[in-house]
């Protein structure tokens, strides 16, 4: 996990064309990494948040 930190400095999740995304910025602003987040993953996400609440 530190790692990860390391070479990101934030990150966002946007939609395009119906698919959900997850990207990571370094901290000049730049995109290094977008991975797509599958529709069910983000479901069952939602799904499990809702419970907890």
């Amino acid at each position: 996990m530190d790692d990860i930190c390391q070479r990101y400095h934030s990150m966002d999740f946007i939609e395009e064309d119906g698919i959900t995304f997850v990207v990571f910025y370094d901290e000049k602003g730049t995109l290094v990494a977008k991975h797509e987040i599958p529709h069910q993953d983000v479901t069952e996400a939602i799904r499990l948040n809702g419970e907890n609440n």
